[in-house]
């Protein structure tokens, strides 16, 4: 058990370029959502320290909507997350909408689409892209790419935008999630409709 990672559990991310730590809450989603289908959640917390923080000083805010997550089995050991502690999850869980081109695929979208609950394929709605550009893509985020992802989201907090000078990217994986996220908005600046909804 010691190197699984425990549902409601609050571990600590070591952030690269030794800019200390953030955090995230992982979900099991096959107990919370059994007709998801997906291996696991990850709740990225707005909060970054340079030290380890207990578990009553980690601000608690999402810095992204919930995301999917795969090849967590091994992050305790790899990645070096270590368990803060275990918690209840507050109204921060929930299965956010996802948008996607449609017909997928193809190099570029005549038309946009989004899927309820992380990529429900049974919830698919078509809609206009000024509708779900505020969306992230239907995917599972590999677990290496969490620190990426939130250093990533700490910068555009920072400055409201993001272009590829102002990052270090080292590799492919790296570059394809950057692909995906660069134009999102800063979370925390939608209003609570629009986090992780599409407008209907």
């Amino acid at each position: 058990m010691k190197n699984r990672l425990i549902n409601g559990g609050i571990y600590s991310v070591p952030l690269r370029n030794e800019q200390g730590y953030g955090y995230l809450q992982f979900v099991d989603s096959l107990k919370l959502f059994p007709t998801s289908n997906l291996p696991g959640i990850a709740l990225l917390f707005d909060c970054q320290s340079p030290n380890r923080l207990d578990l009553k000083l980690i601000n608690r805010a999402l810095l992204i909507a919930p995301i999917g997550l795969s090849s967590f089995t091994r992050a305790i050991s790899k990645l070096k997350w270590d368990l803060v502690g275990v918690d209840s999850f507050t109204n921060s869980l929930y299965l956010p909408d996802v948008k996607t081109p449609w017909p997928p695929f193809l190099p570029s979208a005549t038309k946009w689409a989004y899927y309820e609950e992380l990529g429900n394929t049974d919830k698919l709605h078509m809609s206009q892209y000024e509708n779900v550009k505020h969306l992230d893509f239907p995917r599972l985020l590999n677990a290496e790419l969490i620190s990426f992802r939130i250093y990533v989201e700490l910068k555009r907090k920072m400055t409201g935008q993001l272009s590829s000078i102002d990052l270090t990217i080292n590799n492919f994986l790296e570059e394809y999630e950057f692909d995906l996220i660069k134009d999102l908005p800063v979370y925390s600046s939608l209003p609570e409709e629009l986090k992780g909804k599409a407008i209907r």
